[in-house]
Parts: structure tokens; sequence; C-alpha cells
């Protein structure tokens, strides 16, 4: 486990300051944009979206690792914090960590910043936050990238009304967003519509879920009146995610098919959920023994490179390219279950 866990560490370490990966094209493009005057386009790659958010998330869980996350962040202030979409809310989970443990107020001030940002986005009139200004669909992503920050940043600031906010990404995308045939939810949703896009049980999808539903449980009072309701829907897709999962411990990309390509990545972040839960105490530890399948599934696929079998980026909804190799996305996740899988 620890050999396996170096290795993680030293893949997201690296990949943490160099992610996206840059080339000639990538170059070529942004000139254009450069040309066209694109807002905020410069020829210095973006490297603080959110894969770089579940690396830096990983690499928080130990305390060895706050002098590289302190460095990361600095570099990140030094652009002025320049936020270019919701996503980056995800880096306010490990801020918030790590004003907690250091005290240093530059990581509030951050979190202030992110949750400004957030304010400022467009929602539609039940209060979900669009993906990407301009397309009016909510994305299963936003639940895991904004509601655990929201939680969290509402108790160590006294806000109740970014609890609010919170609670309603994630009791809407119940609402809207989930296929009552087989309690699998859709990629995306159009709550005026009343339409859902995308793929039905996209793995990776249920894993942005769940870690919403984990994160913001971890941070909302038992006594709160949507507690039992959001509990309920993590118990609910626990089940059904551990009933399509192989004999070899891993999930597929495609949750209504269980011939389809294994997913490392959809498995690290759905197990990471579940252990985070088990952890938290809010589900039952009779988990654990699926949790323990999940990452001997993925250990043959870590290297020093990081966990490969995983599915490349979604090139939005409806589009899911079926190129496997290691990513952000699943050496993170997979550095923060083998992590807490030992607390």
């Amino acid at each position: 486990m620890e050999n396996d866990i170096q290795k993680l560490e030293a893949a997201a370490t690296k990949e943490l300051f160099s992610w996206p990966h840059t080339s000639l094209k990538h170059f070529a493009k942004v000139f254009v944009k450069i040309l066209l005057r694109y807002p905020s386009t410069t020829l210095s790659p973006y490297r603080y979206s959110w894969p770089n958010a579940l690396l830096a998330k990983s690499l928080a869980t130990t305390d060895h690792n706050t002098p590289i996350l302190n460095k990361y962040y600095s570099s990140w202030q030094k652009r002025n914090l320049l936020i270019k979409h919701i996503d980056c809310a995800l880096h306010g989970e490990v801020l918030l960590d790590l004003y907690k443990q250091t005290g240093n107020n530059r990581y509030l001030k951050m979190c202030h910043s992110l949750y400004k940002y957030l304010l400022n986005s467009p929602r539609d009139k039940y209060g979900n936050f669009y993906y990407r200004p301009g397309d009016k669909k909510i994305f299963i992503d936003t639940i895991g990238m904004i509601s655990p920050f929201l939680a969290n940043y509402s108790i160590i600031t006294d806000k109740p009304e970014a609890l609010t906010l919170a609670k309603q990404q994630v009791l809407n995308f119940t609402k809207y967003g989930l296929d009552a045939d087989t309690n699998l939810p859709f990629h995306g949703y159009d709550a005026e519509k009343q339409k859902r896009y995308g793929e039905l049980g996209w793995g990776r999808g249920m894993g942005w879920f769940m870690l919403g539903l984990s994160g913001i449980l971890k941070h909302l009072p038992k006594n709160d009146p949507d507690y039992k309701t959001i509990k309920k829907v993590l118990l609910d897709l626990t089940e059904r995610t551990i009933a399509l999962q192989n004999n070899n411990g891993l999930l597929p990309w495609s949750l209504t098919s269980s011939t389809s390509h294994p997913d490392t990545s959809a498995t690290a972040m759905v197990f990471t959920s579940i252990q985070q839960a088990i952890n938290d105490k809010i589900l039952p530890s009779k988990y654990q023994k699926n949790v323990i399948l999940a990452i001997n599934g993925i250990k043959p696929y870590i290297s020093s490179s990081g966990l490969f079998l995983s599915s490349a980026e979604c090139n939005g909804l409806g589009k899911y390219p079926q190129k496997y190799g290691a990513y952000p996305w699943s050496t993170g996740p997979a550095l923060y279950l083998l992590a807490v899988s030992k607390k």
C-alpha cells in the first residue's frame, strides 16, 4: 500500500504543476484566441482547473505535502487568482483544509474569492449553476465540484446561505436528474424544459455525484431538515453501484452495461466517496469489503506515471471518448482513496 501511495504522490505532484500538457497545437489555438481578443487568454496554460484541484485534494490527505500545496497556491495568487470557471471551486475544499491546518488567512481569502465568483455565476430559477455560461444545462460534475466546498465554507464563515446553495444543487439534481426506473443519474438536465441529457449512468458522473453527497453530509448538521433525505440518496446510490461492481473490483465506464470497458477513474471516485462516508460514520462499515475489492482492482494499474485504465476527458454531454490512460481524474481520486482507507 505504501509503495502504491508513494507512486501516486509522485505522479500527482508532477501533474499538479504540469497539467494540462501543452503542444504546438495548443499554442496555435491560444494564439488565435489572443488575436481574436478572447478575455483572459494568455500563452501560459491555465493550471488551476478541476483536474489540478483533484490532484491537490489528494495531496492534502497528508501533512507532509503542505509545502507543495503552499507553493502551488502561491503560484495561483501570483496570477491574481484568475478564476475561469465554476469548477475552480473544487480548490475551495483544499484551501479550507489548509486554512484550518495552518491558520493562514490567505487561504481563507482565496475561498472568499471563490465564493464571490460562484455568487456572480449564472443560475437557473431553481438556483442551479449552469456549468458554462450560455449553455443552460446543469451538469452532474458540479455537484462534486461545488457542494462540499459551499457546505464547509458555510460553517467556517457562518454563512447559512452558502449551505442552502449547496443543498439546492444536490436536491434539485436528485429531483430532475435521476432516472426513476434505474435510479441512475443522467449526465445533465434542464429543469425548466424538464429534459435530461447525456449518458444515463456515466460512471465518472456517478463518482462526481456521490463525492458531492458524501462531501456535503460531512459538514451538514444531523438535525438539518434535509440530512436524512440526502443520506438516503447516498445510501441508495451506494447500493446501486456495488451491485454493478465487477468481480475484479472495477466499475464499467457506463453503469448501464456491466460489459462496457472498465474505468479506474469511475471506480476510484465512487469508492472514495463510500470510504469517506464510512470514515465519517455516514455509511455502515459493511461496505468496507467493496472498497477493499475496488482498491485491489485498481492496484495493478498504478505506476509512477499515475493510475492507468482511466477513460479520457468527457468532451460534453453524450461525448465520451473510448481512450484509456492515466489522467489527473484517476490519479488524484486513487491517491485519495488509498490515503483515506488507512484512517
